[in-house]
């Protein structure tokens, strides 16, 4: 019943919500950077080796860390 009550949530909950917001905005922002300057790198020289697969991973990290963010400011907001 707690959690039904809408007391569920502290100050500490937002930040962390704040801090994975963050956090995610700045790795997805480095993702793309590394992935765009590689992919510009890779077409002027078709012998280069650069594998865009785990900084897609990595872009979809800092998808789930914006996610989980938004989920935990909701939660200290409610």
């Amino acid at each position: 019943m707690y959690l039904l009550e809408g007391s569920f949530g502290s100050e500490n909950t937002a930040v962390l919500g704040l801090f994975l917001l963050f956090g995610g905005a700045i790795v997805i922002g480095i993702a793309l950077l590394v992935i765009i300057i590689g992919s510009i790198m890779k077409s002027n020289n078709k012998e280069s080796t650069f594998n865009v697969n785990p900084w897609l991973k990595v872009l979809l990290g800092g998808v789930g860390a914006m996610i989980a963010g938004g989920v935990a400011c909701g939660i200290a907001l409610s």
